[in-house]
């Protein structure tokens, strides 16, 4: 279903305007919106190869373009969100030019400086230059209701596949996720989105607020800061998965020693997540000769190597894990894997996904 929510006003005031409407996603499911208060609208410049993470936009440039609008009730629809915020959105064209818009519906009020916060739902819009017509998908990403406390214990991954050993890693943790921006082309197609709580760990543990599911296509997250605040690792949430060296109950954040660990996609990709396969039956240690298979129309590919102390290197030709049980996933968009033991079995599935700014890491146990 499409809405016009509001008009986007050209450099020059004798020129019409734009109009921008938004296509509502259909779904039967119960979504709860309930936590929205405010919605957001960035245009993103022309030619801009920036983190479309509006929250963070807003912490590297105050000035950044961003208009929000209050909800004056709490939602019980999109629909609903979208009658609220009708003709509250205008916007000159950025001088560079205009490319597109992104939107999301979030917590916290307009006045929440910075606005580091989650999209519940998310949209993303390209502009055809010289049109009047600028329309916007909109997506569903989280639901109020999945948001949760849960125990983060963080670790280092290096030292899990190479010295077998769980090791806690102390620095900044929070909660984020990461979801497509719906965009392509020249633009990121997926982004890591930061969220509001950030929690120092103690011996590698704290608890966050953060959310425990999501919709396809995207994953709830935990970002993890090293010591120095010089770089961030994330991690995809997959509430079921077993872990490594995690308690009984708590998400588990591998960390990697720096942000150029995992190396640099091939250029048509935008984000890496390194990838260790671990056991805890019988002798505990990292897998050797696991696969990894892709869900279906993936756009991502998979490469094997090995873990060392500083970085990890491909291994060419190979067909499945070394000693170190690490592989590499480059991706567009969060995607699923199945990894599988040597011989066939046992096979784990698990999400991962990360942008160009913030590498993704994760353990898969079997």
């Amino acid at each position: 279903m499409k809405y016009a929510v509001c008009a986007v006003l050209l450099a020059a005031c004798a020129q019409p305007v734009v109009d921008m409407t938004l296509d509502l996603p259909t779904t039967t499911q119960q979504v709860d919106l309930s936590c929205v208060t405010a919605v957001d609208l960035m245009p993103v410049v022309a030619g801009t190869r920036d983190s479309l993470d509006i929250g963070y936009t807003e912490v590297l440039d105050a000035s950044a373009p961003v208009s929000c609008v209050d909800l004056g009730a709490t939602p019980q629809s999109l629909d609903d969100v979208a009658s609220q915020i009708r003709g509250k959105f205008s916007f000159g064209i950025p001088s560079g030019g205009l490319d597109g818009v992104v939107l999301r519906g979030r917590e916290g009020t307009c006045k929440d400086d910075p606005a580091l916060q989650e999209s519940v739902f998310y949209g993303g819009g390209k502009y055809t230059s010289g049109t009047n017509q600028l329309p916007v998908t909109v997506k569903h990403n989280l639901s109020c209701d999945q948001l949760g406390t849960p125990t983060v214990a963080v670790i280092d991954m290096v030292a899990l596949l190479t010295a077998k050993t769980c090791t806690p890693v102390d620095g900044g943790a929070y909660d984020g996720d990461v979801r497509p921006t719906l965009f392509s082309g020249s633009l990121p197609p997926i982004v890591f989105e930061e969220g509001p709580d950030f929690e120092q760990t103690t011996g590698g543990v704290t608890q966050l607020s953060a959310f425990q599911s999501s919709f396809a296509g995207t994953c709830p997250a935990i970002a993890m800061t090293d010591p120095a605040n010089s770089f961030t690792i994330s991690t995809c949430v997959n509430t079921t998965a077993a872990t490594a060296c995690a308690q009984p109950g708590q998400l588990e954040m591998p960390m990697l020693p720096s942000f150029e660990y995992a190396g640099v996609p091939p250029a048509q990709y935008a984000g890496v997540v390194m990838v260790g396969v671990w056991t805890n039956t019988g002798t505990k240690g990292p897998v050797m000769g696991a696969t990894v298979t892709l869900d279906p129309n993936s756009d991502a590919s998979i490469v094997y190597g090995t873990a060392g102390a500083t970085a990890f290197t491909v291994t060419a030709g190979s067909t499945s894990t070394d000693a170190t049980g690490a592989f590499e996933v480059y991706t567009n968009q969060v995607v699923g894997i199945t990894v599988t033991g040597p011989g066939g079995s046992p096979t784990t599935h698990i999400y991962v996904g990360a942008d160009a700014y913030v590498p993704g890491a994760s353990v898969v146990v079997l």
